[in-house]
């Protein structure tokens, strides 16, 4: 897998996910973004996704690994690449029961 595939689908976190300073970086349902350097965890209110282009972009993130991404699940944790990042978590949008 390369940047080249994924980034068309990631480009409001690539400045995150080009710091090598940043080891962490968490999408959550509730559309808010956190990544963690130095072993702080900071909030970044600026990061907007559409939420079809990012679910499309983790699809194919977790295809190229193997991994299965859904509503039972929802837990992405892949290695970048690069190897620059070392955890990476991200959170499909889920619906509780109808």
């Amino acid at each position: 897998m390369s940047f080249e595939l994924i980034l068309p689908f990631l480009r409001p976190i690539e400045p995150l996910l080009l710091d090598e300073s940043v080891s962490e970086i968490m999408g959550n349902p509730d559309s808010s973004w956190w990544y963690e350097r130095d072993g702080i965890l900071r909030h970044d209110a600026t990061i907007e996704f559409d939420p079809a282009r990012l679910r499309t972009g983790l699809e194919v993130v977790a295809n190229k690994l193997g991994k299965k991404l859904d509503e039972d699940n929802p837990l992405l944790n892949a290695q970048l690449p690069d190897g620059s990042v070392r955890a990476w978590h991200l959170f499909s949008q889920s619906r509780g029961p109808a």
